[in-house]
């Protein structure tokens, strides 16, 4: 249990040379998120306090949560919830500051959609033209992105979603 203040967190698995057993290791223990409480994610990539890698490969978590964290000034959510097989649902998080999803829900295999009101129509054009790239790639329970709206799509979306076999629809934004 995590108690008390915490101003920000990260499982830095992919950033080694070699695979970081132990924050994989860690990462399997998270079960489950029952509330976010007055934790804020802000800064960029190099920042450990941006929401980037936050929930990564956190494998056996499910969210309870009814609320959700500040995550207003942060400029990257890549690998936010990589590898989250057990997740169904998300906090509707803000977005508004950031520049960077790459790979945000990638092979979240049991999420069917996103809060409606996502919004990452923010304006803000990714760095190095990499804002979508893998975002929902391996989502296969994704269904519906209805209530979801896109900025422009930059050259670089590869994989936006790939695998996604049971996304009817893409949305028209």
């Amino acid at each position: 249990a995590i108690t008390g203040v915490i101003t920000g967190f990260r499982f830095d698995y992919y950033e080694t040379t070699s695979p970081n057993s132990e924050a994989l290791d860690s990462a399997k223990k998270m079960l489950e998120l029952r509330k976010f409480g007055s934790l804020v994610f802000t800064g960029g990539l190099s920042d450990t306090t941006n929401a980037g890698d936050s929930f990564m490969k956190c494998r056996n978590m499910i969210i309870t949560a009814p609320d959700a964290p500040d995550t207003s000034g942060s400029l990257d959510f890549i690998w936010m919830f990589y590898q989250n097989n057990n997740i169904t649902q998300v906090p509707l998080l803000n977005v508004s500051s950031a520049s960077r999803f790459w790979a945000m829900f990638r092979e979240c295999s049991s999420i069917q959609t996103l809060p409606d009101g996502f919004n990452f129509d923010n304006g803000v054009t990714g760095a190095g033209g990499n804002k979508y790239p893998e975002m929902f790639r391996g989502c296969t329970a994704l269904t519906t992105l209805d209530n979801v709206t896109f900025g422009d799509m930059d050259s670089k979306i590869n994989g936006l979603f790939q695998d996604c076999n049971n996304l009817a629809d893409v949305p028209s934004s």
